[in-house]
């Protein structure tokens, strides 16, 4: 028997900041699981996971007899196409989890997580995203047969994932599945729609300081991305760095300049010449004379 469920949500973020306002380019992606009760064999189980970031990743993939799973994991946030490809084999893949920060991989490894070193979010910003996922054989490990992607959060894909197994289950097993995703889903629903506004925020703000500071799009794109937008700043902020840099290391030689020049002037006009005195001289024999005749 299988059953189909969706397990997993992920949120993939481009974070920036425009205007001291932060927002997230928001991308979320569903990955659907069908899991079986099925006795193991080599063509039935997924047994390998891999992600590609290009064209020559995906080609050599293909040659090792990986399959593609359809969707892109950046769809909609730019930054390049992340897919998903799966081996079938003996030893199943029982559980999958991301991770998007040190504390979150160390107890991954931790669990005997196998770790997928592609940051889901390469070329789109925000954290690394990584994808681990664990070949385990205990009570509530279950093999996975089959993995979908849905990157369209607008579709409700885990609401309408939910209904399915509601749909398919027993009035005594319904509970308490179906009480907990309802609050879940709500919770999301709410907390996805304060994102599209912090998003548009976002959005409307940076617009308005591509057009204050008359940013220009690249040649042959549309719109101006954020990424040029913060290439053409941090240019800026490198060069203003370096002519200030300049700038006090001159103002200061200047300075010290003028300070040894104060007491060359300062110690001159102190100076007291002294000139040696020859012994035999006449002047000297008539001091010597009149401090004789004074001491007698």
């Amino acid at each position: 028997m299988t059953h189909s469920i969706s397990v997993l949500y992920i949120y993939a973020a481009d974070l920036w900041s425009v205007q001291q306002t932060s927002a997230h380019q928001l991308t979320s992606y569903c990955l659907s699981f069908a899991v079986s009760t099925h006795e193991p064999t080599m063509s039935t189980y997924i047994s390998e996971l891999e992600v590609s970031l290009n064209a020559d990743e995906e080609r050599d993939l293909r040659r090792t007899g990986f399959n593609i799973i359809d969707g892109n994991l950046n769809a909609g946030v730019g930054g390049n196409a992340i897919r998903l490809w799966y081996k079938y084999g003996s030893v199943p893949i029982t559980k999958v989890q991301v991770s998007f920060n040190n504390e979150m991989a160390d107890g991954l490894i931790k669990a005997a997580y196998k770790k997928i070193y592609k940051d889901l979010n390469a070329g789109a910003g925000g954290c690394d995203l990584y994808l681990w996922y664990s070949q385990g054989s205990g009570e509530f490990d279950t093999p996975i047969v089959e993995i979908s992607v849905t990157t369209d959060a607008a579709n409700e894909a885990c609401e309408k994932n939910v209904q399915k197994v509601c749909a398919n289950s027993s009035e005594e097993n319904l509970q308490p599945f179906k009480e907990k995703m309802a609050g879940f889903v709500s919770a999301a629903q709410t907390e996805h729609s304060a994102e599209e506004e912090s998003l548009d925020l976002a959005q409307r703000s940076f617009q308005d300081t591509v057009s204050y500071f008359g940013v220009k799009p690249k040649s042959g794109e549309k719109d101006v991305a954020p990424n040029l937008v913060f290439m053409l700043w941090y240019e800026f902020c490198n060069d203003f760095k370096n002519a200030w840099t300049r700038q006090n290391k001159k103002i200061s030689k200047e300075k010290l300049k003028e300070a040894q020049e104060n007491i060359k002037k300062i110690t001159a006009e102190k100076r007291v010449e002294t000139k040696k005195i020859n012994a035999n001289s006449l002047k000297e024999r008539l001091r010597q004379k009149e401090a004789g005749v004074s001491s007698s």
